[in-house]
């Protein structure tokens, strides 16, 4: 994974996104040094967004994963609340590679 790139837009000029949060990551088996007994862990980042749109490097320092069964997680997550003028409602949407 290089890079995360998305975003929210509302065809409703009375709503409004809030709280927009993205979690995304890769853990799983590697061919490359730099991990535990050739496996990844704990290459996840999570942040706020501010925008309306994004687009957030992963770290330079995340190793290469490889697909191996279920032992491999790749993905993104987005969580964002919609507001009105009286409701609000919380959606989440995933986006998982494997």
């Amino acid at each position: 994974m290089t890079k995360v790139t998305g975003g929210w837009t509302s065809v409703d000029t009375y709503v409004s996104f809030k709280n927009t949060k993205l979690n995304y990551g890769q853990n799983g088996p590697t061919k490359y040094t730099g991990c535990t007994a050739g496996s990844c862990t704990g290459q996840n980042k999570t942040l706020t967004v501010g925008a309306s749109s994004f687009s957030d490097p992963a770290p330079a320092s995340w190793v290469p994963i490889t697909k191996f069964g279920s032992y491999s997680k790749l993905g993104a997550t987005q969580t964002a609340t919609c507001y009105d003028s009286s409701s609000s409602w919380t959606f989440t949407l995933t986006n998982g590679l494997f």
